[in-house]
């Protein structure tokens, strides 16, 4: 496996060190007022090539535009030899919507907001009360 690094946010990076490593995410975190701004900024400019996932009301995660979490569910599925209608997934954030919306079985957890509910064909419990317990045993028999 290659190294990881994890910088925090009261890190300062040289460039040297940013030129030598791979980043596979960048998550940030905004007050409110600012962030629906940078989102305007990022559809505007950088949206052909970067993804932009916004799972929670003031962190926004930056990823290479060819990259989600649905991706990773179809390398997955491609590897195992699963058919992407035999898939289930589980959602609750923004970062989830390609994945609930491309397999054949997707729930989204009750504590999700509704725009995620909407692209689930099924709503779970809360994740606050067991929600990937109650899901695979009702749906996989586990």
């Amino acid at each position: 496996l290659e190294k990881t690094h994890t910088f925090e946010i009261n890190e300062y990076i040289d460039e040297e060190t940013l030129k030598n490593t791979k980043i596979y995410k960048i998550s940030i975190k905004f007050d409110e007022q600012n962030l629906s701004s940078v989102l305007k900024i990022y559809q505007d400019k950088f949206s052909d090539r970067i993804y932009l996932a916004n799972p929670f009301k003031t962190c926004i995660e930056l990823f290479h535009h060819n990259t989600n979490k649905f991706e990773g569910v179809k390398a997955l599925c491609k590897h195992f030899d699963i058919s992407l209608n035999d898939a289930l997934v589980i959602g609750d954030g923004d970062n989830d919507i390609d994945m609930l919306q491309g397999v054949g079985t997707s729930i989204a957890v009750q504590n999700a907001a509704s725009k995620i509910k909407k692209c689930a064909k099924y709503v779970g419990p809360s994740n606050n009360d067991d929600a990937v317990y109650h899901i695979l045993r009702t749906f996989c028999d586990i």
